[in-house]
């Protein structure tokens, strides 16, 4: 806000509200239903700020929020059961005009914000817009010691998710039956509901790479490619592990095995501050293709992770991202043949102390 003189800076995102305040003001269940309770975040430049949420969040905001809470009022028979964003605008426009001071340069997220939001901002003041959604995109990248903790617990669970999935993809056995197995257990685990989704893909499925679990049923010598998403107070964690039903891979599939191993730990190597994230794609991708099958990985090595399962760095040949100290992510190489099936691993990992910490533990055997 410094560098670009601004007046106000308003956060809608809300899981960026989330990232800078600790208040989750969005249900766990529903991210469509978040969309009709917009909140606000709002952080002036003499660093008074303010929160604009439903009365649905007033609470969780009044016990952890220390600047100004403004409520509005998401269900109200005489008026809307609903808050849609025109009508949040509205009392955005009255927090605004109540503070007084002039606001002529405001930082928004372009990525976000709403039109109405924005009209009624300038209805208030002729205000000059600046666009924040790549600086914040930034910031977030390098993980607070908050966010590690609630990384490696979804990193945890991802372990124990394999525990059970690996048991369950027995023959006979459909893709969406061994999800909902793993998916019983891990509530009863974790006490309550658990985000948990990802790539469940046997067989001729597991050459497309990933899809969601169907009906499919597991055949014996058949690889299984599970690549799971878990999530701990909103932080992700997104592993992939191959399974050959009945527990018998051939020797081309543990030959296959072996060479994804290889390229893993060829990416690991570069995983170091001031490595590009084509650095890493190409240390993963020379070791398959050197065996003569680099047309057969045909996606990215690796990603960041945090509040979204995909963030910046990601490891893909036209990225000049730099790796530092802080950020968490992916490498997950994989090769996809015909006579062979589908086969991917992938772990996580914190780069810290300039060298790469793997988060995750659970074997990548067949």
């Amino acid at each position: 806000m410094r560098k670009q003189d601004l007046d106000l800076s308003i956060i809608s995102d809300p899981k960026n509200v989330y990232y800078f305040t600790g208040i989750p003001t969005m249900p766990v269940l529903s991210l469509v239903y978040s969309a009709c309770l917009p909140t606000f975040l709002l952080v002036f430049r003499d660093d008074k700020t303010a929160l604009l949420v439903s009365q649905r969040d007033a609470k969780i905001a009044g016990d952890n929020f220390d600047g100004d809470v403004v409520t509005y009022v998401n269900y109200d028979l005489r008026q809307h059961i609903i808050a849609y964003p025109d009508f949040v605008a509205k009392q955005l426009k009255k927090l605004l005009s109540k503070r007084g001071s002039r606001i002529y340069r405001v930082g928004v997220e372009s990525w976000n914000i709403s039109h109405t939001s924005l009209r009624a901002l300038r209805q208030s003041s002729p205000v000059e817009f600046y666009d924040l959604s790549k600086s914040i995109l930034r910031m977030r990248a390098t993980k607070d010691p908050d966010e590690l903790i609630a990384i490696r617990e979804s990193c945890d669970l991802s372990d124990f998710a394999y525990s059970i999935a690996k048991s369950a993809s027995i023959q006979g056995r459909s893709e969406i039956e061994v999800y909902g197995i793993v998916q019983q257990v891990l509530i009863k685990k974790v006490g309550s509901y658990q985000f948990f989704a990802g790539d469940f893909v046997s067989g001729e499925r597991s050459l497309a790479m990933g899809g969601p679990p169907t009906s499919r049923c597991l055949n014996n010598g058949e690889t299984f490619i599970l690549d799971l998403w878990l999530t701990t107070r909103g932080y992700w964690s997104d592993t992939c592990r191959t399974f050959v039903v009945g527990g018998r891979p051939t020797a081309t599939q543990m030959q296959v095995l072996e060479l994804l191993k290889r390229a893993m730990a060829a990416g690991e190597e570069k995983l170091r501050p001031e490595t590009s994230g084509r650095e890493v794609y190409k240390a993963v991708f020379d070791v398959i293709a050197t065996a003569g099958l680099g047309d057969r990985f045909p996606h990215h090595a690796g990603h960041g992770i945090g509040l979204d399962d995909q963030e910046p760095p990601f490891f893909i040949p036209a990225s000049d991202e730099v790796l530092t100290d802080g950020m968490v992510c992916t490498l997950e190489p994989g090769v996809y043949i015909p006579e062979v099936g589908g086969l991917r691993i992938e772990h996580d990992y914190l780069i810290t102390q300039g060298r790469a910490e793997r988060l995750t533990s659970y074997p990548v055997d067949l």
